[in-house]
């Protein structure tokens, strides 16, 4: 049962602008740059907001009431509360209190205990059928606790229809089958080839296995059961709830991975792999079981919001789903826990604590199979949330608009950032989106380069059970860009856009928990290391790798630049790589305070330069005057008075023992004042491995 907060609100304005709320007046605040959903941003303390409405101010005694509500304290409470004294509160006084304003949407409240780290996230709304009594508390729609299968089916279908009557962007434009299916025929299961049969409507899932051993799986010595029919009695939760899903919006027809391919058959494994761009791009929606940690979890579970911060205890905050009702004059207001840390992990913009709130995402292999589908559904830990090619959606409308709608709009015509299509969702600039305008051939081959080094970026974050499979879990994403860019496909990177692809550098930098894959993966390759605590390869790209200019004097020799795969495959099983190159080089050597990998420096004529960046400095047994080279792709970032270069980076390379070629070991950051040290730099041949 709602409850409210016992603090009286005299009903009157306060006519000069306040300082503390700015009278939450969206044009007061501050302007966030390089936001396309206008945000703007404005932050005060709680002690001065607790102090402006005891002197009168309503917008701040409204604030106060919505904050009082729930526990500032550093407990793991999981309930709300309506007593509490925040005069008395010294912790919660000390807060700061960060607001974020969209236009036509909820008031986003949050309360730090540090700088950008939220203890949690209100939002302050208006119920749907009633008035804003501010245009600052947008309108947003109630979400249950718990979620009921015919409430589920009621939005997916008015999602769906909605995608298929007004998105060219989602629509199929090849029809072609999986090679096995699961049949759903009334109440009767079974697997199904489809070599014969004429192309109809199927489902994918995507799901987290969490231990393979307990995985159900169509193997060599199963397989023929599977044809002759599968108990759904037997089925853990997360396929019973796929295949209920897929019953009810009409479709017979569902793929699920570890039933649809021959686990134990190497060959059969490696042929679906590199099928999965057909799979999940031809299906007519993918199911994502996201806050499941196993297929033995459920879509339908109680649901939580996860808070930013773990306690004392080690435990994350949780928050229910509930909202309150405020005292004031204003009908119809509301304040809840946000919603909106599922809204970054869709939308690719948040990642902290996404392994424990929403385990799929945090998945390599799901990467794929949530850009190649044309459509997703989203059992997320609060709600669910739909994606595909045009747009994102979700029960509580924070990633919507229950503002008016202009006129429909054909979703291939309009600018993904800001313009809208009917049905109460808005069309966004996200990585879904950007990706089916590439693979639709709206983008040019420069924009692909751009867009795949941000894919890498997030990418390389995910975790992966067996760590050889890091191309295989990318091959559908590669496959399906190589048919838009004009080059060859090189252990994660693009022959065209190589030298501007080698300027990754691992992420965390320095740490000693990060192995090498070799000699499968190239080390010129982000597939080459790994953090070993995480099982990801986490790196990042220059900031602003789109200024990049190559140097003049590099040359690839793309006769001797190659990856040689283990099945045929470009896009699967790597053997081993070289790049062939003539570039600027400098000798050097490297300098190590008592061996100690975290201080080590690159030592150039007598000179220690730039900041040196170790991929895997203790698995690469770096040592104290180690012979190394330097090697000068280029430079980027231009100086917006003198129109000159800013920053470079060079490749840290050592001698390959017995051989004359060469293997990276990390990355050199130069800043202006070190640019002109290769200017007059031995330009030679490099084999790199």
């Amino acid at each position: 049962m709602a409850r409210s907060c016992t603090l009286p609100v005299d009903a009157f304005e306060v006519a000069s602008l306040c300082s503390v709320c700015l009278n939450l007046e969206y044009d007061q605040f501050d302007k966030v740059p390089v936001r396309p959903d206008k945000m703007q941003t404005h932050r005060t303390k709680l002690g001065d907001i607790h102090s402006s409405a005891q002197k009168g101010c309503e917008k701040c005694r409204i604030l106060l009431q919505g904050l009082a509500m729930f526990p500032l304290s550093t407990s793991n409470s999981q309930e709300t509360s309506s007593t509490l004294q925040i005069e008395e509160d010294t912790e919660s006084m000390n807060l700061s209190v960060n607001m974020y304003s969209i236009p036509g949407k909820p008031l986003l409240v949050g309360a730090e205990r540090f700088r950008y780290e939220h203890h949690m996230r209100l939002e302050f709304y208006t119920e749907p059928d009633c008035s804003p009594s501010l245009p600052i508390f947008g309108h947003a729609r109630e979400v249950p606790a718990r979620l009921e299968f015919t409430r589920c089916i009621s939005i997916l279908k008015s999602w769906l229809q909605n995608c298929i009557n007004y998105h060219n962007a989602c629509a199929a434009s090849v029809f072609r089958l999986p090679k096995r299916l699961i049949q759903i025929s009334g109440s009767s299961l079974k697997l199904v080839s489809t070599e014969g049969l004429v192309y109809s409507h199927y489902m994918t899932l995507s799901h987290c296995w969490g231990k393979s051993s307990n995985m159900m799986k169509t193997t060599k010595g199963n397989i023929e059961r599977r044809y002759a029919g599968i108990l759904e009695d037997e089925l853990p939760n997360v396929f019973k709830d796929a295949i209920a899903i897929t019953r009810s919006v009409g479709c017979q027809w569902i793929w699920i991975d570890s039933l649809c391919i021959i686990q134990d058959d190497e060959d059969d494994w490696r042929e679906q792999a590199a099928m999965m761009a057909n799979i999940y791009s031809n299906s007519y929606l993918n199911i994502a079981a996201t806050l499941s940690g196993s297929s033995y979890g459920s879509c339908f579970l109680d649901r939580k919001i996860f808070g930013d911060y773990k306690g004392r205890d080690g435990l994350y905050d949780m928050w229910s789903l509930e909202s309150f009702p405020m005292v004031s004059s204003a009908a119809g207001l509301r304040v809840r826990v946000a919603h909106s840390r599922g809204h970054g992990y869709i939308a690719d913009t948040l990642r902290k604590d996404r392994e424990h709130v929403d385990p799929l995402l945090d998945r390599a292999w799901v990467f794929q199979e949530r850009l190649l589908a044309p459509r997703n559904l989203h059992f997320e830990s609060s709600e669910m949330i739909w994606e595909c090619n045009s747009v994102l959606a979700c029960e509580c409308s924070g990633l919507t608009s229950l503002a008016p709608k202009e006129e429909a709009h054909n979703a291939e015509n309009i600018d993904v950032h800001s313009a809208k299509t009917s049905g109460d969702v808005e069309v966004r600039g996200t990585l879904k989106s950007a990706f089916a305008r590439a693979c639709q051939g709206k983008a040019s081959q420069q924009e692909i380069l751009d867009l795949w080094l941000r894919m890498i970026e997030l990418y390389s974050t995910l975790a992966l059970t067996n760590l050889f499979d890091r191309t295989y879990a990318l091959a559908g994403l590669s496959s399906r860009t190589s048919e838009q860019v004009d080059c060859t496909f090189l252990a994660g990177l693009w022959a065209a856009d190589l030298p501007r692809g080698l300027l990754w550098s691992a992420w965390p930098r320095q740490i000693k928990t990060r192995k090498r894959l070799t000699p499968t993966f190239p080390t010129w390759s982000w597939m080459s290391q790994y953090n070993s605590k995480t099982s990801n390869s986490h790196v990042l790209f220059p900031e602003n790798y789109e200024e990049f200019v190559q140097d003049a004097r590099l040359q690839i020799h793309h006769t001797g630049t190659y990856c040689k795969s283990v099945d045929g495959n470009p896009f699967g099983g790597i053997e081993s790589g070289q790049l062939d190159m003539t570039a600027a080089v400098m000798s050097g050597s490297l300098v190590a305070e008592k061996g100690a990998t975290e201080e080590i420096g690159v030592r150039v004529g007598g000179v220690v330069l730039g900041v040196a960046w170790f991929d895997c400095p203790t698995d690469d047994c770096l040592e104290h005057n180690q012979d190394i080279l330097c090697l000068y792709p280029g430079s980027l970032g231009k100086d917006s008075v003198s129109g000159m270069q800013e920053e470079a980076y060079a490749l840290l390379l050592r001698p390959v023992p017995g051989g004359e070629s060469y293997a990276r070991i990390g990355i050199l950051f130069l800043e202006l004042r070190e640019l002109g040290c290769f200017d007059y730099a031995e330009v030679r041949r490099v084999r790199v491995v």
